[in-house]
């Protein structure tokens, strides 16, 4: 069994940059843009975020999740996990830290946005808990000649 540790996201040390390709936990350099570090910056900055949480594995940062504070509901976002990773209950145990806070704050609902296009990601949401369709579905027009798969 692999055991994971968690740990609540604050202040964030950059890490050296002959490291930096072992803290991606996308492999897909398109995710990001062209300074990670700055949108991840962004990201904790968010006024809604109540906390953020990494999943730890042997000292290596593998998963990454965060509570937002909707009100009377909260948010998942984002749930990430290194693609080596997947489908061994990272996610899962991410969504249960985030699970238990919601709880412990009184929220009424909590809601996770997976894009369309992951269908893996919504069956696992699913299979955790997330099984009543939110208040409002995206229907989007491609104006631009793209293909979609």
């Amino acid at each position: 069994m692999v055991r994971f540790a968690f740990a609540l996201v604050g202040a964030v040390q950059p890490a050296p940059s002959h490291t930096i390709s072992e803290y991606v936990l996308y492999e897909d350099p398109s995710i990001g843009g062209e300074d990670p570090g700055g949108a991840f910056d962004d990201y904790l900055a968010v006024p809604e975020r109540v906390a953020s949480w990494v999943a730890d594995l042997d000292g290596w940062v593998v998963g990454l999740t965060g509570l937002f504070d909707r009100g009377t509901s909260g948010e998942v976002e984002p749930v990430v996990v290194t693609d080596r990773l997947r489908s061994r209950g990272v996610g899962r145990l991410l969504i249960e830290r985030v699970v238990t806070e919601a709880v412990a704050r009184g929220y009424e609902y909590l809601a996770i946005r997976p894009v369309a296009r992951n269908v893996s990601a919504i069956r696992r949401f699913y299979n955790a808990g997330f099984q009543t369709l939110g208040g409002h579905v995206d229907l989007t027009m491609d104006l631009a000649d793209r293909h979609h798969r």
